[in-house]
């Protein structure tokens, strides 16, 4: 089902609808800034088995913590007062940050039970903001590829064609219509306090 919507200004009914279906288990697809994803709760190992199955990966393959703000991640992931300082020096962003994952989330994630570690994103895209704080707590999320929808890799996905490809495994699909995204997310290690670049993407990586 795709309903669509204006970014700048989220239709409520729509909101609602979302939250819903995230709350009973659901998989809800909508843009971020970085590229279109697929998002459950994240604490839900039903919701978590839909989403790994549709995207076919391993439950060892990371997937990103959708958050709003620097107060829904402390509910998922490790913050010292070194890491809090440079998320809200840095976010929202277009970022991937790599943390240490708190144990509730290890008890559900296969991946975080692997290395105790978690990726989380705050996407600076409105519309994302406003889905994940009307949700209220992180959403798990994996990208839709061009590839997976049997485009070339230089082709923007749209609403429609994911529809006709996933729209029988989804719930719900959030379609803005035009829609630009940045790229790739720079993703940014702060394990043990030390910031290291794990890949150079859209975000910035001037610290200075």
């Amino acid at each position: 089902m795709i309903e669509y919507i204006i970014p700048q200004n989220p239709d409520d009914r729509i909101l609602k609808k979302a939250q819903t279906i995230l709350e009973n288990d659901g998989v809800v697809v909508f843009p971020t800034d970085t590229n279109w994803v697929m998002t459950v709760r994240h604490d839900s190992k039903k919701a978590i088995e839909r989403l790994y199955k549709i995207k076919g990966e391993s439950r060892t393959h990371h997937f990103s913590l959708l958050c709003a703000n620097v107060s829904m991640a402390t509910d998922v992931a490790v913050i010292s007062d070194h890491a809090f300082r440079f998320l809200r020096a840095h976010i929202p962003g277009h970022y991937t940050f790599i943390l240490e994952a708190q144990r509730k989330v290890t008890k559900v994630l296969q991946a975080s039970k692997t290395d105790r570690e978690v990726g989380l994103r705050f996407p600076p895209a409105k519309l994302a903001l406003t889905l994940i704080e009307s949700f209220g707590a992180p959403l798990l999320s994996t990208n839709i590829t061009s590839s997976m929808l049997g485009l070339a890799q230089d082709i923007v996905p749209y609403g429609h064609l994911i529809d006709e490809q996933f729209g029988h495994a989804v719930d719900l699909i959030i379609d803005p219509s035009d829609y630009e995204f940045c790229g790739a997310s720079t993703v940014i290690s702060l394990i043990n306090d030390q910031v290291e670049i794990i890949r150079e993407g859209a975000g910035e990586i001037n610290f200075n």
